[in-house]
């Protein structure tokens, strides 16, 4: 907003699915798999992606030190619309998948992260989603030697009309944003 000070933004924070042209969204951000729409995408870039829990947790359930660790530790899963069950790790060539079951599912991401912080299990999660909770400690990363499969993010515009230049602006910042952090 600051680079464009005539913007004016509506932002409706949601991690259910919208309907855009009944609800009037001109853009709307999306992470994983798209399912098959009449609306318009753009693939704006990947995420990173980790696995985090706060220190309570670990001292009561012990520290992972490889992917194979996690058969023991509960999960938080997060909004449906992120939909894995599992996470692809990556190291020196070596992939191994996890499958990951959770005692809480919570709709929200931003009660993904507080349920984290309570030590309430194991969360894997976006950067965006954690990056205050992990510079202050109230999370610590997992497997920092293994790399988790990012998770791609799109602009998705309503088909049945044109992507207004701010929508697309929006974006266009957003996916700059998003390389930043994937560095």
């Amino acid at each position: 907003m600051s680079m464009h000070p005539a913007l004016h933004v509506d932002l409706r924070m949601a991690d259910n699915r919208q309907d855009l042209i009944v609800e009037g969204v001109d853009v709307a951000f999306r992470f994983g798999t798209l399912k098959d729409s009449n609306a318009t995408a753009t693939m704006l870039g990947r995420c990173p992606r980790m696995l985090v829990a706060s220190p309570d947790y670990l001292a009561r359930a012990g520290m992972p030190v490889e992917p194979g660790d996690l058969a023991d530790h509960s999960f938080i899963m997060g909004p449906p619309g992120a939909g894995v069950r599992g996470w692809t790790f990556e190291k020196g060539g070596q992939r191994v998948m996890v499958r990951g079951e959770g005692r809480l599912s919570i709709s929200l991401n931003e009660g993904t992260t507080a349920a984290a912080v309570a030590g309430l299990g194991i969360l894997a999660t976006g950067l965006w989603g954690c990056r205050v909770e992990l510079s202050d400690g109230r999370l610590i990363p997992l497997l920092p030697d293994w790399a988790v499969e990012p998770i791609e993010m799109y602009a998705v515009y309503p088909a049945a009309r044109a992507a207004r230049p701010a929508a697309r602006a929006l974006a266009a910042y957003l996916a700059d944003e998003l390389k930043a952090i994937s560095v």
